[in-house]
């Protein structure tokens, strides 16, 4: 059933706010489909890895079974369907992300297509040409309001080049029409062979193939039509029409142009609240030239979001020649396989039916109109019809502007649905064929026969078993040591402590005596002696700042040290070394990252990852365990000043006694500053002791450290499985004086399963998916 048409109140014509709704509802599919594209774009990296490493595998591989299995593969296949569904998404996004909604219209020399363009953007005959004049629209056109700049104009022109030309404009004819002979497969062998015959030689292929015959003379004449490279032109107003339209003259300039792209003002623009709507002026429909209602369907599905077909039937109503006007190639056309078969034009367009008032009721269409409004909404081609004078501003924005976008508001969302329906539905399908396929490449890291490798899982067994316990017996030893050289003083974080508790003096924080007054003199002398108090105590720990820096030293040695055990008894340097052949661990800091890298991602050994992980970041953060003692009830209760302001007025009330009122005024600076040095002096005091015992032990933290990562490392549960499972992976690298001498096949089918896995953690169909 076709929508109610509403004719909107000239009141509420400014269309800007409903605009920007229907534009910013498709913004979060758009970051859903950019979200699926990058992970297609992930995807795709890993399958020309694979190519590649496919390639290396077969010529390198002496175990011709996997050779055998890995060459069933067809990577190039997979690379060619995902490049598709690269595209497509492109498409996607391109369509759902821009800033502006962009209508077509459609119609035939002479009924007002036009005259309508140019009543809802305010531009005339020089921009928009129409029939009237002899000329008419001959290649597709965009015309967008200038959101940027208010007084400039500019006009590029995008010409074809000999493929698209042949692929666009002329092959759609051998698809239409019925000719003998063979169909030319390039521009080239289309101009040099003769023009094939028809074979059915009806009124409606005469047309078409009429069209297709002046294409070949003009060709023929002009052989240089191609010759020029340049893809884009930038022109001026005045040579506008020489590309844009067609005429008596049959001018040539506008054989080669694709499209032109037209940015300028609207003069309605800001009074409707139209800025961001664009218009593309579509060649017209039903003409005779067969490429027009393919390209106006492609179009749809690249550039444009709505359809206004345009049609002005004639005063004396004939109801054959009306019910098949300008939509029946279009329609034939869409049930093509070639064609947007997820875009039925029926949901994404309507019919304008230009009523021309005579006060002659021999000339007034109306009756005519309604007659033809009719048939159409009985064959369902559009979704609504509506009639409209196209040179009333009043009618075009009433019954066509505002029923368009309330349509568009109400269905928009819906019909992108189904548009992009297609395309995820091809991802789904080609993440289960991948899948499939991934799981056919899946070979085993090591692979070997009993002849080549004799009992392979004993050997190994013992020696992993032997490494394991040399490994943990070192980090014990290591312990012990840190742990006896405890009473040993850090020289360098005695020092510092020195240093900060003699700069921690209140006297060197506070301002002098007359800044003191001075405030006193505007605020008051409680109020100034609070807000000091405050100062001091986020000031008493600045001299403390930069103790963590001291113990990184300390701390990065002892990390070294562990990690010189791990690579000397371990040898896990060789697996760092696998994907980094200039590793050298005596200059690296991270080497405990750089070994959570060397673990295969798709490998489930947890545990061991995470006790890498925390030695990793283990840490002291000396300052706050400065800031703890600094800030003890005890001592800090010194710097609240709640509780001081007791003391304060207590001294001022017997300063008072003592003193006459003007020598007691002139002494409350400095018997303020004196309180508050007091108070500061006191917490550093009960502090200093808990401070100067933080040189005494920094080995424990060190040690505790080193136990830490042997609990989880060497004594959890289940842990020395991942580290059996690591360490296989790694099998010929770490024992290559035992498994070296088919060291080479094993490398290769470890670096392949490394990608199979990783491509198949990135073949998740959760994030292929855009679409609830």
């Amino acid at each position: 059933m076709p929508h109610t048409v509403e004719k909107a109140n000239q009141a509420t014509a400014n269309f800007s706010v409903q605009i920007n709704e229907i534009i910013n509802k498709r913004k979060d599919l758009a970051q859903k489909v950019q979200h699926a594209k990058n992970n297609v774009d992930k995807l795709l990296q890993y399958l020309l890895e694979l190519k590649g490493k496919k390639v290396d595998a077969l010529s390198a591989l002496k175990d011709q079974q996997t050779k055998e299995r890995l060459n069933c593969i067809d990577f190039e296949s997979l690379i060619v369907q995902l490049k598709k569904e690269q595209i497509q998404l492109e498409k996607l996004l391109t369509r759902f992300a821009r800033e502006t909604i962009n209508i077509a219209v459609v119609g035939k020399a002479g009924q007002g297509k036009s005259t309508l363009l140019q009543t809802l953007t305010g531009l005339d005959d020089a921009i928009i040409p129409s029939s009237k004049n002899d000329h008419c629209t001959a290649v597709r056109s965009k015309i967008s309001n200038h959101l940027n700049d208010e007084t400039s104009k500019q006009f590029e022109i995008i010409f074809h080049d000999q493929k698209s030309f042949f692929e666009e404009v002329i092959f759609p004819y051998y698809s239409t029409l019925e000719l003998k002979g063979n169909k030319p497969n390039d521009l080239e062998n289309f101009i040099a062979n003769p023009l094939a015959q028809l074979i059915h030689e009806n009124k409606s292929n005469q047309t078409i193939y009429e069209h297709l015959e002046k294409y070949h003379k003009k060709l023929n004449d002009n052989p240089n039509l191609f010759l020029d490279n340049d893809q884009k032109l930038a022109i001026n107003e005045s040579k506008l029409r020489n590309y844009i339209a067609q005429n008596q003259n049959n001018n040539l300039e506008y054989l080669t142009v694709k499209e032109i792209d037209i940015k300028c003002v609207f003069p309605r623009a800001k009074e409707m609240g139209i800025e961001k709507l664009s218009f593309i002026d579509m060649p017209g429909s039903g003409d005779g030239k067969s490429h027009n209602s393919a390209n106006l369907l492609q179009t749809l599905g690249k550039d444009i979001d709505f359809v206004l077909f345009v049609y002005k039937p004639s005063a004396q109503f004939r109801e054959e020649a009306e019910k098949n006007a300008n939509l029946q190639d279009l329609f034939h056309n869409s049930q093509r396989k070639d064609a947007i078969s997820n875009l039925p034009i029926n949901q994404w367009s309507f019919y304008v039916v230009n009523y021309h008032p005579s006060s002659d009721p021999e000339h007034d269409n109306r009756e005519s109109c309604d007659k033809f409004k009719n048939i159409i909404q009985q064959k369902g081609y559009v979704a609504d019809t509506v009639i409209a004078n196209c040179k009333n501003e009043k009618e075009t924005t009433s019954n066509i502007l505002a029923a368009v976008l309330k349509y568009l508001a109400q269905e928009l969302n819906n019909l992108d649905e189904q548009y992009a329906s297609k395309c995820q539905i091809s991802l789904k399908e080609f993440h289960n064929i991948l899948q499939e396929k991934l799981n056919q490449a899946s070979i085993y890291g090591i692979q070997a026969s009993s002849d080549s490798f004799g009992d392979l899982t004993t050997r190994y067994t013992d020696l992993f078993n032997n490494r394991f316990k040399e490994l943990k017996i070192e980090l014990i030893k290591l312990a012990k040591d840190l742990d006896s050289r405890k009473n040993n003083k850090n020289q360098q974080i005695e020092k510092f402590i020195d240093t900060a508790i003699k700069d921690s003096d209140a006297d060197k924080l506070l301002p002098s005596l007359e800044e003191i007054k001075t405030e006193i003199d505007i605020d008051g002398y409680l109020y100034v002696h609070n807000q000091y108090l405050k100062r001091l105590k986020a000031d008493i720990l600045t001299p403390f700042n930069d103790i963590d820096e001291c113990f990184i030293e300390s701390l990065t040695d002892t990390k070294k040290e562990v990690v010189g055990i791990l690579v000397e008894v371990g040898g896990l340097d060789k697996t760092i070394k696998n994907y980094n052949e200039n590793y050298d661990f005596k200059t690296k800091v991270n080497f405990f990252s750089d070994l959570l890298q060397a673990i295969p991602n798709h490998w489930k050994v947890e545990k061991l990852r995470q006790a890498i992980e925390n030695i990793h970041k283990f840490t002291i953060n000396y300052r706050a365990e400065i800031e703890g003692i600094i800030r003890e009830k005890n001592n800090i209760k010194h710097l609240i000043p709640e509780q001081t302001t007791h003391t304060v007025k207590t001294l001022s009330r017997e300063l008072e006694e003592k003193v006459n009122p003007k020598k007691f005024q002139e002494n409350v600076p400095k018997y303020t500053r004196d309180a508050l040095i007091a108070a500061h002096t006191a917490v550093i005091k009960n502090s200093e002791i808990k401070l100067r015992k933080l040189s005494e032990d920094p080995n424990k933290k060190l040690v505790e450290m080193i136990r830490t990562f042997i609990d989880e490392a060497f004594e959890a549960e289940g842990v020395k499985d991942d580290w059996r499972k690591f360490l296989s992976y790694y099998l010929v690298e770490i024992w290559s004086d035992e498994f070296g001498s088919d060291a080479n096949d094993t490398k290769l089918k470890q670096e392949w399963m490394k990608i199979v896995e990783d491509t198949k953690q990135v073949n998740n169909s959760d994030v292929l998916s855009f679409l609830s």
